[in-house]
C-alpha cells in the first residue's frame, strides 16, 4: 500500500464488521438479528469463521436466503443457540487445530487451563491452576506470544497498561493482566481437543 505518510497498516478482525461480512458473503441486504448476534459472539469478526459458519448453517437448513434477506426459516436455529447445541464449524475447528498444534507444550497447557476457566481469564488464575510445576516459570512470557499468534487478546488494553504499570512499581509480574480468547470458537476448539480425563482433571483444579 503506497499512501502518503502510511508506515503500517494493521489488518485485524473487528466484530463491528460482522453484519457487513454476512451481507457481502450471502449477497443480502437484511439479516435476521439472531444470526448476527450469534456470529458476533462466536466469530468475533473473523471473516473466515463467519463465511464457513454460514455455509454450514445453510447446508443444515438453519438459515435461508429469500428475496435478498437472510432469514431463519423456523425456530431450530434459536433453539439450538439456547441449548448450546451449535457445534464449532468443521473448517473453523480445523484451522484452530492447526494453529494449536504449532504451539509449544507450555502454551497448549496454558490455553487448556484458560479454556476451562472461561472466555476471560487472568494470568494469575491460570498460574494458580497450572498442573505442571516444572513449566510454571515459562508462563509469564507466553501470553504476549499467544496474543501475537492471534489466539488471545487483552480484555481492555488501555486499562491493563495502567494497571500493569502500577503493579510493576510494587514488584509484581504480569499475572494481574486479564486476557480473553479471540473468539468463543477458539476456546471451544481447545476444549474439544482435550480427552475426557484431561477435562475432568482440570475441572477439579478450577
Amino acid at each position: 500500500i503506497k499512501l502518503p505518510n502510511t508506515e503500517h497498516v494493521q489488518l485485524i478482525p473487528k466484530v463491528d464488521y460482522t453484519y457487513d461480512i454476512i451481507c457481502h458473503a450471502k449477497d443480502v441486504a437484511r439479516i435476521d438479528s439472531p444470526i448476527v448476534d450469534f456470529l458476533d459472539r462466536k466469530a468475533n469478526g473473523n471473516p473466515l469463521y463467519i463465511v464457513d459458519a454460514l455455509l454450514q448453517f445453510e447446508n443444515e437448513g438453519l438459515i435461508k436466503v429469500v428475496d435478498e434477506e437472510l432469514i431463519l426459516p423456523n425456530e431450530e436455529f434459536v433453539q439450538n443457540v439456547e441449548n448450546n447445541d451449535i457445534s464449532v464449524p468443521i473448517s473453523v475447528e480445523s484451522v484452530c487445530g492447526m494453529l494449536l498444534d504449532s504451539l509449544s507444550t507450555t502454551q497448549q497447557v496454558a490455553l487448556k487451563v484458560a479454556a476451562m476457566i472461561g472466555t476471560e481469564f487472568s494470568c494469575a488464575d491460570v498460574r494458580k491452576r497450572f498442573p505442571m510445576d516444572e513449566l510454571k516459570g515459562e508462563l509469564t512470557e507466553q501470553w504476549t506470544l499467544l496474543a501475537n499468534a492471534g489466539v488471545i487478546e487483552l480484555v481492555d488494553p488501555d486499562d491493563e497498561k495502567s494497571r500493569r504499570q502500577s503493579f510493576v512499581k510494587e514488584g509484581d509480574d504480569k499475572d494481574i493482566v486479564r486476557y480473553k480468547f479471540k473468539s468463543e470458537w477458539v476456546k471451544e476448539s481447545v476444549i474439544n481437543r482435550m480427552l475426557y480425563k484431561q477435562r475432568e482433571a482440570l475441572a477439579n483444579l478450577i
